[in-house]
This record gives C-alpha cells, sequence and structure tokens, in this order.
C-alpha cells in the first residue's frame, strides 16, 4: 500500500495493477460489513487534506498491516483467488 510510483510501475506492473484491483475490490465490497465503510472514510479524509499515513489509518482501523494482508489473503481464498503477500524487507 505504501510502494512508491516508480516501482509500482516497474518490471513487475502488470502483477502490481492486477493485486491494486483485487485490494481494491476487497475494500469495496469484502471488508468488515461489506459496506465500503472504511474505504469511504478513508477517500473522505484524503478529500479533506488529512495526509496519506493519517488517512491510511482508517482504512487499517485498528489492524497492523500484517493482519491486513492475512484478512485479504483469507477472504479471497475463499471466493478461489490465491494471494500471498510476503514482508516487506
Amino acid at each position: 500500500m505504501n510502494m512508491p510510483y516508480t516501482q509500482f510501475t516497474s518490471e513487475n506492473a502488470n502483477l502490481h495493477y492486477g493485486l491494486a484491483a483485487l485490494m481494491a475490490y476487497y475494500f469495496y465490497h469484502m471488508d468488515g460489513k461489506g459496506d465500503a465503510q472504511r474505504i469511504k472514510n478513508y477517500m473522505k479524509a484524503i478529500q479533506s487534506g488529512t495526509s496519506e499515513k493519517e488517512a491510511q489509518k482508517l482504512l487499517l482501523d485498528g489492524r497492523t498491516y500484517e493482519e491486513l494482508a492475512k484478512e485479504i489473503e483469507q477472504k479471497w481464498r475463499k471466493a478461489g483467488v490465491k494471494i500471498r503477500f510476503r514482508a516487506s524487507s
């Protein structure tokens, strides 16, 4: 979620764009109660001038990045899509 754009569009750009689409779908349809509340709160915060770092706290909603990654992996696995995040170094 915090990858620099130059890295995002590097040699693995197709993978990154595909994963970004799956993550966006997750936040709109699978996260929480499935009502997109966290992503709505995040977007409202960004629109009101909140920093990206602070706004991301609304997406995390108390979860660590590792916990969020695990939730995304589990929800997509139930839908038949295998995603595995690697820990950043």
